[in-house]
């Protein structure tokens, strides 16, 4: 069991934390930079968002590259077609996170946009099984630690029900209920982008002695994002979709976001500043997210994001100088003790999902089992035990860990590792390991 103080002191709490602040800020930066447009709508803010982050990821990937912080056989390996399409897929996914969620949230009821985001944490856990390079395998225990997570959040959201049950014109859909479906869909393309991004690292990690570059997977997603929102621009005057009621409106709006932000229109003094602010947030939170999907998994991403909205509730409470200045919603006193309660409810669902998760080694490797015994080597030599039709075979030493086993007839095969430290092959203890063949 890991101590409290070496939990502290890990990289992946950090990075947690780091995680909670980004998006923390982005619930509180949003309604502030909205606020400050006198002109533009939500495109505006997506798609030149999408631009900043492009800027930011592509001069920090230039400076890492000539540094020699990015080797340039990851560079290589980038633009590779395996890479490029999960690349594309992680970009389109954000691009099509933020359209279908903005436009959906202008059209369902306050009081329902809670619960019906909630249906990113379950998605999450069904997409890690089934995605390739992902296929994560749970314990009953981490799946009650992700249902004791989710009523957590549902905690903090007892005011918003409440209200929805006894106050029947606030959860009305203005323009239909369909919109319901169009929100809990927006969560599926966010799903996909963290889950695809752990798929990327776990790849990358199986084929070389290395991690790939955070801050260079963000950059491809965000190049394939703003091309995508180019792409989507229609969806701002699809008729009874967009905001925007024709092309004309549209492009107006577009252009009025810039000129806002850049202080060509009166009223606007504050929208650079509130747009930057954003972005800083917006990115804080991509660079984290990915840390966490890297050094654990885009279920911990989805939990972990779930202590950004009760912690947003307290904050407008204990400041509502800001709330008021930001235009934001009206929040009280009972909202605040609702919001405080779920914290401790969320935290300990995170940690049961994590304490009963099976050992993830530093090669990407999921211990399942641990009753293998064989010859192992130290140095760069691992054993290798193949199983071939569902019975094992003795046990090889190859100099080179990532060398490809022979193609398995049942898909998979299993991979233990000596713990011993000679390079002559001391005995080690071994657990059997196994993962899905690589295409």
């Amino acid at each position: 069991m890991v101590s409290v103080g070496a939990a502290l002191r890990s990289p992946l709490f950090w990075a947690c934390v780091g995680m909670v602040i980004g998006a923390l800020g982005q619930l509180l930066s949003l309604p502030c930079f909205l606020g400050q447009l006198r002109e533009g709508g939500p495109y505006f803010v997506l798609f030149w968002c999408s631009c900043l982050f492009n800027i930011f990821f592509w001069t920090l990937v230039g400076v890492r590259s000539c540094t020699g912080k990015i080797p340039r056989h990851m560079h290589r390996q980038s633009v590779t077609w395996g890479f490029q399409g999960r690349l594309l897929l992680i970009g389109i996914s954000d691009a099509a996170n933020g359209i279908l969620l903005v436009f959906a949230t202008a059209n369902t009821p306050n009081d329902l946009q809670g619960p019906l985001l909630q249906a990113t944490i379950p998605l999450t856990l069904v997409a890690s099984y089934f995605v390739r390079h992902v296929e994560k395998r749970y314990r009953l225990w981490q799946i009650v630690g992700a249902i004791v997570t989710m009523i957590g959040i549902f905690v903090s959201l007892v005011p918003a029900l409440h209200s929805a049950a006894t106050h029947k014109h606030d959860a009305q859909f203005p323009n239909g209920t369909w919109w319901a479906a169009v929100f809990v869909f927006s969560c599926v393309p966010a799903v996909l982008m963290n889950v695809y991004m752990e798929a990327i690292f776990n790849k990358y990690r199986d084929t070389s002695t290395d991690s790939y570059d955070k801050y260079l997977l963000l950059a491809w997603e965000s190049l394939y994002q703003v091309l995508a929102m180019v792409a989507l621009w229609w969806t701002d005057f699809l008729p009874g979709f967009g905001p925007s009621s024709n092309f004309h409106d549209a492009a107006h709006s577009l252009a009025g976001g810039f000129k806002c932000f850049f202080g060509a229109e009166s009223g606007c003094q504050y929208a650079a500043l509130m747009g930057i602010l954003f972005a800083g947030f917006y990115i804080m939170s991509y660079v984290f997210t990915a840390i966490v999907a890297d050094t654990d998994s885009a279920n911990m991403a989805s939990l972990i994001a779930a202590l950004a909205n009760p912690l947003s509730s307290v904050f407008w409470i204990a400041v509502p100088q800001a709330n008021r200045w930001c235009h934001g919603a009206s929040i009280s006193r009972v909202d605040m003790i609702w919001a405080l309660a779920s914290l401790p409810v969320i935290l300990i669902g995170t940690v049961m999902f994590k304490a009963f998760e099976p050992e993830k080694l530093h090669d990407g490797y999921t211990s399942i089992q641990g009753d293998g015994k064989d010859e192992g080597a130290g140095g760069d030599t691992y054993g290798h035990g193949y199983i071939v039709g569902g019975m094992p075979t003795h046990g090889k030493s190859v100099q080179d860990k990532f060398n490809p086993p022979p193609p398995p007839m049942n898909g998979y095969y299993s991979n233990g590792s000596g713990n011993g430290n000679s390079r002559h092959g001391a005995r080690g203890d071994q657990a059997s390991y196994q993962r899905r063949e690589w295409a």
